[in-house]
């Protein structure tokens, strides 16, 4: 069976994707010991928005759970953070910010795989001192590691 809790949104609230933002932030295993029977949903009645929760329950709740479970939620809906992205909306900033930090390197920006290769090999060739080192590494490491991450991370995409 399930249980049906209704809350009314904070002003201002924003819904996001279909309310998937808002999902993200809400613990994985429910409220008060009671799981989720899916995620809340976003109604409209007589003109008025407002977020169903569903819980899986074994009977009918008495008044005094459901009352329980009811201002629960609404310290979730309450503590509701619009500006926090969702893991999709992070992926794409950082790919983003990725991309930017790619353009940034001018040095690097239309060569070929072998210019690249060379003026890399130039660069680790040119090193004078582990402080120069470190400084390169501390440029490169963040961007090789991006890359690669986000190649593999399109392969995985492209095979679901």
């Amino acid at each position: 069976m399930l249980e049906r809790i209704l809350v009314l949104p904070p002003v201002g609230y924003d819904y996001g994707s279909e309310g998937r933002r808002f999902a993200s932030q809400l613990p994985t295993d429910g409220v008060l010991g009671y799981p989720w029977g899916g995620r809340p949903n976003v109604h409209q009645q007589a003109g008025t928005e407002y977020i169903a929760f569903y819980f899986e329950v074994e009977g009918p709740l008495d008044q005094t759970t459901r009352d329980a479970l009811a201002v629960a939620c609404e310290a979730l809906v309450a503590a509701y953070d619009p500006s926090l992205l969702t893991s999709g909306e992070r992926a794409r900033q950082e790919q983003v910010e990725g991309h930017s930090r790619w353009a940034a390197l001018t040095a690097l920006r239309g060569k070929t795989v072998v210019e690249i290769y060379d003026i890399v090999q130039a660069r680790i060739d040119g090193w004078t001192s582990l402080a120069e080192a470190k400084a390169d590494f501390r440029e490169w490491m963040p961007l090789l590691f991006a890359a690669v991450a986000w190649d593999i991370m399109q392969d995985v995409n492209a095979e679901e």
